[in-house]
């Protein structure tokens, strides 16, 4: 068999190779998509917004924090910090 033909037949199972593996990652993406949006509306757990006390709902929703919530999670940073030292 010639050189030119080991060549071609080469380049020819390597598009076929590359095209398998092209089309096995587009078929993951376009599944692992799916999946999350399927995920995100069957989503009705103790997680959401909705279900979540008042102060969370307000931070979820962008509204200020009080002071004392602030002042309370810098003294757990603190210490934390403090504590791996």
């Amino acid at each position: 068999m010639p050189v030119t033909d080991q060549l071609v037949e080469g380049a020819n199972l390597l598009l076929v190779g590359m095209g398998i593996v092209l089309f096995f990652l587009l078929v993951l993406v376009f599944a692992t998509l799916a999946m999350s949006r399927l995920a995100m509306a069957l989503d009705k757990g103790p997680g959401n917004a909705e279900d979540a006390a008042p102060e969370q709902q307000a931070i979820a929703q962008g509204e200020e924090v009080s002071e004392e919530i602030v002042g309370v999670i810098a003294g757990a940073v603190a210490r934390y910090r403090a504590d791996r030292r």
